[in-house]
């Protein structure tokens, strides 16, 4: 028997989209932070940096919208939150060698790969969780 509660929580989302910015945003400062420990990040690539980890923060919902049939499809899959974590080491391994002249596209990137990976990461702890 289903109360007016539960009927409620099945209305609403797991996770809001704000949610997503914010866990973003804090992740990015965090990454960056440390990044800047390693190596100098010039400010424009920050700013690319933090656009991308806010893109990221809301690909999966753009792709799959929580109002369709289809959300938590495939882009909001464990297949792809591994996938996503395999590209974000590979960015940052690619940013931190120093043999690469630019920097900015592999730390953009792997922003991008941060927000999604966080995404979805938040996503799977919610009582609906991701499908494999």
């Amino acid at each position: 028997m289903a109360g007016p509660l539960s009927r409620e929580m099945m209305k609403k989302p797991g996770m809001r989209r704000g949610v997503h910015l914010a866990i973003g945003l804090v992740a990015f400062c965090c990454y960056a932070y440390l990044g800047h420990l390693l190596q100098d990040i010039p400010q424009g690539t920050l700013a690319f940096g933090l656009l991308a980890v806010f893109v990221g923060s809301m690909l999966p919902d753009l792709l799959e919208p929580p109002t369709s049939s289809r959300h938590r499809g495939f882009f909001h899959s464990k297949k792809m939150l591994k996938g996503t974590g395999i590209l974000f080491v590979g960015a940052v391994f690619l940013w931190l060698l120093p043999e690469i002249p630019s920097k900015t596209v592999p730390f953009v990137l792997s922003a991008l790969a941060l927000g999604y990976l966080l995404h979805l990461a938040a996503d799977s702890v919610t009582p609906r969780g991701l499908p494999r």
